[in-house]
């Protein structure tokens, strides 16, 4: 039999390990990791190389959030190449009190230079944010796009690649000529000893090409606006007039709405008193059709009148 003394330090023992393994067991149950929050960021993903200008999608898999939570999206460039030390070249945040619907589309804006980053994913409840759960990608780069302010134009004969000008008005504007008709040109503003350059003067900008001519559009007013013809044969600027739209090409000739110098009145211009109630003015235009090849410009008998700044 055993003495009070060893009955005693059996108990507690018995209590000790009962305590002991309950505890475990809370704690076991208490740390279920189907109740831990968390986010995972899909994509971008490590390596990946967007342009900018393009759309991207960023998704993101978030594990026992609740659904009333809000996304932020932020984003930091890290070295190389080193940054500056003050001030931020670009706005970190990209969205904030988005859904948590676990992806969103992004158009890669242009301020962003050239380099390595990393996207940020923050849920939260509401603003001011506290304990907020958040999640990084993976280290993708940013490219400048090429294609980005360009447009294309082709024709049997030559491949126009215009290039916008985002500090001032106009385009310059290449032209490449091919040596068949099925030659396919890449968008891209590359020029060589071959090609033809238009460097931008009086905000001009690609309207047409006949079979031997580049047609320009010129100006930063309304109608009618200044047309400009290249013998692209020659290089030559052969023909400059006005016009309106809408401008008809077929061969080496060009039908359009060229201004007149004709007075409007109310008998040639019904809606001359609404324009000068608009705080406008009116010009009276012919429809013409202008040969190329000889620039002759013959009137068709059609008249328009239309209100001008």
């Amino acid at each position: 039999m055993f003495s009070k003394n060893i009955k005693l330090y059996l108990l507690i023992l018995l209590v000790a390990l009962a305590a002991i393994f309950g505890s475990y067991y809370f704690l076991r149950k208490g740390s279920n990791p189907s109740l831990i929050q968390s986010i995972r960021v899909i994509s971008p993903t490590s390596g990946d190389v967007v342009k900018s200008g393009t759309v991207q999608t960023i998704q993101w898999v978030s594990e026992n959030v609740p659904t009333s939570n809000k996304i932020a999206v932020t984003i930091r460039r890290i070295p190389p190449p080193p940054l500056q030390e003050e001030g931020q070249e670009f706005d970190p945040i990209i969205f904030t009190n988005l859904p948590n619907t676990g992806s969103k589309e992004w158009t890669v804006s242009d301020m962003y230079p050239e380099g390595t980053y990393i996207l940020g994913i923050t849920s939260y409840v509401s603003v001011p944010v506290t304990n907020p759960i958040t999640a990084e990608s993976g280290e993708f780069s940013i490219q400048k796009n090429e294609a980005v302010g360009l447009e294309c134009n082709d024709s049997p004969k030559y491949f126009a690649v215009e290039k916008s000008l985002s500090d001032s008005v106009g385009s310059n504007i290449l032209i490449e000529y091919k040596t068949n008709p099925e030659q396919n040109f890449p968008c891209v503003y590359s020029v060589t000893s071959t090609d033809f350059e238009l460097k931008n003067v009086l905000a001009e900008y690609f309207l047409a090409f006949t079979d031997n001519f580049l047609v320009l559009d010129s100006g930063t007013a309304p109608e009618p606006r200044g047309l400009i013809v290249y013998d692209l044969r020659s290089r030559k600027n052969v023909f400059t007039d006005s016009y309106a739209k809408p401008v008809i090409v077929k061969g080496d000739t060009l039908t359009y709405f060229s201004k007149t110098d004709n007075k409007p009145t109310l008998e040639n211009c019904p809606n001359l008193n609404e324009y000068k109630g608009n705080g406008l003015g009116a010009v009276i235009m012919s429809k013409v059709v202008v040969d190329l090849s000889s620039f002759s410009k013959k009137e068709l008998g059609v008249f328009d009148c239309r209100a001008t700044q």
